[in-house]
């Protein structure tokens, strides 16, 4: 049987713990059995814990294998936000976000990462911007790839309420890149330019209008 603590530590300036203060502690518990060449360990965590961690590894001299996965429950979108910035997923870095996220995400030595997560009650307010907001969001985790299902989203301002379906994907590997798919009834050119929507060709020329229909682009990062 085992039973301990495992304690993270990141003291970069910009830590990947940023909630944490650079450091986190994690009790474990688990079995290693020689004989079956086996090792199983899982987080130790209470009700209020916001994740969990679970993993094994077998056949250590003869064919290694792995796996792991981790749970969020209910977890702040703001401490995923800031995570998912510092290891390299190319998002914004000036934007207000709230919400709460849950679901699970496993990597193993024969599957490659894979996941789905659930945002609710989600609120992203970019610098000198409204707040974009919805009631649930989908994410979808495989692979390199983190791709946003279609999501309902509205943006209330002094050109008034704005409302807008929005889908995309970016890819984490060696080139990186994102695809998004726009589609809208009405909305502000103005509103898309405080929403770093700039790279668009030739809209983020144009200060003043709105966009009506659909607009789907393709960036490398």
């Amino acid at each position: 049987d085992i039973k301990g603590e495992v304690e993270f530590r990141d003291d970069r300036r910009t830590s990947v713990l940023p909630q944490f203060g650079g450091r986190a502690r994690l009790g474990i518990q688990g079995k290693f059995d020689g004989a079956q060449q086996s090792l199983r360990l899982a987080s130790v965590t209470t009700p209020s814990e916001t994740f969990a961690v679970k993993g094994e590894a077998t056949g250590f001299l003869a064919r290694p294998q792995w796996s792991t996965e981790l749970e969020l429950k209910d977890a702040p979108l703001a401490g995923v936000y800031g995570s998912a910035r510092q290891i390299g997923v190319a998002i914004p870095d000036k934007m207000a976000v709230a919400g709460i996220v849950a679901g699970t995400v496993s990597a193993s030595s024969t599957k490659p990462l894979d996941g789905e997560l659930t945002v609710r009650g989600v609120s992203i307010t970019p610098q000198g911007a409204s707040a974009i907001t919805t009631d649930s969001a989908t994410v979808k985790i495989s692979g390199n790839t983190i791709a946003l299902k279609p999501v309902t989203v509205e943006i209330a301002d002094k050109e008034g309420k704005q409302t807008a379906s929005i889908e995309g994907s970016v890819n984490v590997g060696a080139v990186s890149e994102a695809d998004a798919k726009i589609s809208t009834r009405g909305l502000g050119l103005a509103t898309m330019q405080k929403l770093e929507l700039t790279g668009v060709p030739v809209l983020g020329k144009i200060p003043v209008g709105t966009i009506r229909g659909v607009l789907r682009f393709h960036h490398a990062l």
